[in-house]
């Protein structure tokens, strides 16, 4: 197991008390999954995709395993995107976990990528909601300030090729950037620094629908929690209603025009 995941970060996912984490450059060949038992007893289930022969990109879930979280097998499965089905106490998600190709990536893999998550997001059940998150290895000023971007409203912006790619993601999907909902500093932003901390980006967005955006507290990245990684955690707490009939909310009646 200490192979799998690092001591210190296994510390550092008792601390953090996350239902689930999504992990990008994993590294780990082909697809598989393990349980993870931390020195506290607490136990989480670890699914990863890989390459077939290089240690190249791959994405992860990490879910703790609790009788209130139901776990499906992940459907789908590439080394740059990882989807699947969790219940979280009662609430449906569907969770597409996604490692985009970098800036310097060509044209032709950005769009086959897109494409591809774009299946990826089709809801696979009646009430599912649907978040999207890891590194886009985007860039975008929308993410340097709160302007609740919910992907309908159109703000200018600085981005570059890969930042406006996922925002048109965005509109297309009706999906907010959850971290622009919220007065943050700039350090409770940023998600990646230099190996001498003095160049530091955003790189790493969570992607939920409208209806999941009323029940986020906040998104905020963690600087103070290393992971031997040159990115930093980035922290959604999630605070839905415990009961379908909370939950519950009447549709709006249309207004009939009068001729």
């Amino acid at each position: 197991m200490e192979k799998i995941i690092p001591k210190r970060v296994k510390i550092k996912i008792k601390y953090s008390k996350l239902s689930f984490c999504c992990l990008q450059e994993v590294k780990y060949l082909n697809t598989g999954n393990k349980i993870i038992t931390l020195n506290t007893g607490e136990k989480f289930e670890f699914h990863w995709s890989g390459h077939k022969k290089r240690r190249k990109a791959g994405v992860g879930f990490l879910i703790r395993v609790d009788e209130n979280i139901e776990i499906s097998d992940p459907d789908i499965q590439d080394p740059r995107f990882m989807s699947m089905d969790l219940k979280i106490y009662g609430f449906n998600l569907r969770v597409v976990n996604v490692y985009s190709p970098t800036e310097s990536g060509s044209s032709n893999e950005k769009d086959v990528f897109y494409r591809a998550i774009k299946k990826t997001c089709v809801k696979r059940q009646k009430n599912q909601k649907l978040l999207v998150l890891g590194d886009f290895n985007a860039k975008t000023s929308l993410a340097m300030k709160k302007c609740c971007f919910d992907g309908t409203n159109v703000i200018d912006d600085v981005s570059n090729d890969n930042g406006t790619r996922m925002k048109s993601f965005c509109r297309e999907n009706r999906l907010c950037i959850a971290s622009s909902f919220f007065e943050y500093t700039a350090e409770q932003r940023y998600t990646w620094y230099s190996c001498d901390k003095r160049t530091k980006n955003i790189n790493n967005y969570v992607l939920p629908e409208h209806y999941i955006q009323q029940f986020i507290t906040d998104c905020i990245a963690k600087p103070d929690f290393d992971f031997d990684s040159d990115h930093r955690i980035l922290v959604t707490h999630l605070r839905t209603p415990m009961t379908r009939k909370a939950r519950w909310q009447p549709r709006e009646k249309r207004k009939q025009i009068q001729k």
